[in-house]
């Protein structure tokens, strides 16, 4: 795992904890995606950083609570909204 920060390679663990990102729900059911990620020690003693976080590519973003599927979701729907003026669900509800 490369360090963010100077791109140098990683493999001395810091420590693991838990990370929970909300995804697009399933069946009406809300769906929580539950990771186990490691804290990385950055070597390099020119970089700024100390430590990181390994991201999941596709699944996981720096500070992210939601999967990049559920953001473009939500973001899709605030733009329906804006665009039609009315909610999403009544907006698709019309072309229907």
């Amino acid at each position: 795992m490369s360090c963010p920060g100077c791109g140098v390679e990683s493999v001395r663990v810091h420590s693991r904890y838990q990370r929970r990102v909300k995804d697009c729900a399933v069946g009406g059911q809300p769906v929580v995606v539950e990771l186990t990620v490691r804290r990385l020690f950055c070597d390099q003693d020119s970089c700024p950083r100390r430590t990181f976080v390994e991201q999941v590519d596709g699944l996981t973003v720096r500070y992210g609570r939601y999967t990049p599927g559920l953001r473009f979701s939500q973001d899709f729907r605030e733009r329906v909204t804006i665009r039609h003026g009315s909610s999403a669900d009544d907006a698709f509800a019309e072309e229907r």
